[in-house]
This record gives C-alpha cells, sequence and structure tokens, in this order.
C-alpha cells in the first residue's frame, strides 16, 4: 500500500460520498469483479486478511451506486412525482380514501419499499438519505437521518405540490368559508 492510495474496509466503504450503499452490493462487486483485498492490521490490532479495498477500485465498481445521487435525479418534477406515488402506493389504502403522495409523512413511511424510476427498488429511508446528500440538505446519510421531514418537504415542492403557509384554525376556516360562500 502506497501513501497516495487510500485503503478500507467494505464497512467504511458503505458511507462513500454520503451515500447509502450496503455493504452487501459493494460486497457482491467485488466478488464478481474478482477483486482480493488486501491484508492489514486494525485499529483493533488484528489482522485482517483480504479485506481493504482500495478506493479507486470501490468507485470504479460501484459507480452506478453512486450515480443514483445525481442532483439532476431529485431535481426532476415527474421523477420526484413518479417516485412519490409509488411510495403513496405503499400506504395502507380503502376504496373511498386512495392515498396520494400529499400524504407522506416521516411518521407513515415506515419501512416502505418502491420501485423508482431509475429502476431501483428502495426503502423509504435510503430514498430520503440520497435525495437529503444529493439536494445538498446533508453532508451524509448519517447527518440525513435528521432532514428528513425537510426533505420530504422539498421533494414535494418540487413534485408539484405547494404547501399552505397559512395554518388551518378555526378562523382560517371561517375565513375561507365565507369566501367561498360570497363566490357561490
Amino acid at each position: 500500500m502506497t501513501d497516495k492510495e487510500r485503503y478500507a474496509t467494505i464497512g467504511t466503504w458503505v458511507d462513500v460520498e454520503g451515500a447509502e450503499i450496503s455493504d452487501n452490493a459493494i460486497r457482491i462487486r467485488m466478488k464478481e469483479a474478482e477483486v482480493v483485498g488486501e491484508t492489514a492490521r486494525l485499529k483493533t490490532g488484528c489482522v485482517l486478511r483480504h479485506g481493504f479495498y482500495l478506493e479507486s477500485k470501490v468507485r470504479g465498481l460501484c459507480r452506478d451506486l453512486l450515480n443514483r445521487l445525481n442532483t439532476e435525479y431529485f431535481s426532476d418534477p415527474s421523477t420526484i412525482l413518479y417516485d412519490l406515488t409509488a411510495f403513496a402506493a405503499q400506504l395502507p389504502q380503502t376504496p373511498d380514501n386512495p392515498k396520494s403522495p400529499v400524504d407522506l409523512s416521516t411518521g407513515n413511511i415506515v419501512s416502505l419499499s418502491a420501485l423508482c424510476h431509475n429502476g431501483e427498488t428502495l426503502r423509504d429511508e435510503t430514498y430520503l438519505t440520497n435525495a437529503a446528500v444529493a439536494l445538498g440538505l446533508a453532508e451524509n446519510s448519517r447527518k440525513a437521518c435528521l432532514k428528513q421531514a425537510e426533505t420530504f418537504r422539498i421533494l414535494k415542492e418540487i413534485a408539484g405540490f405547494r404547501r399552505l403557509d397559512i395554518p388551518l384554525t378555526n378562523i382560517n376556516k371561517y375565513i375561507i368559508l365565507q369566501i367561498l360562500i360570497k363566490i357561490l
């Protein structure tokens, strides 16, 4: 190993560039490419045989996984609408109460998976993490977890759903009703 090349375990590369890439995805790519890791000592002093991988190799073999973080993907309204609709379709629905992307919130998306516009099936948390990083709301996946509500709000706005700036208190409901009565 030279000083100019960075090596790390697969566990370390899971959070490469803020992306949330599964360690299994990296492991499969390395095995298919017949890449053998280097042997080195962990911080704990234990020797890990063939467990350290060169950064350029990981980036090269996982390029498509990193590309899903493309800012353009999360800036396209039709793509976001497609993805949010796919997640909304996973919510419990009844014939008289169909769900739409407006119904999505951090409280009701626990462990949902959906087939996204780019052909990947992603869990809700992974999708929001990738969006937060791509949109510049968070530096990495760890910090993106704290930005889920804000990420949802921004994605809904990109998809064309506008947020009401006035809270619908009883007085505001009364005023809106009075305006509607005058119009009708």
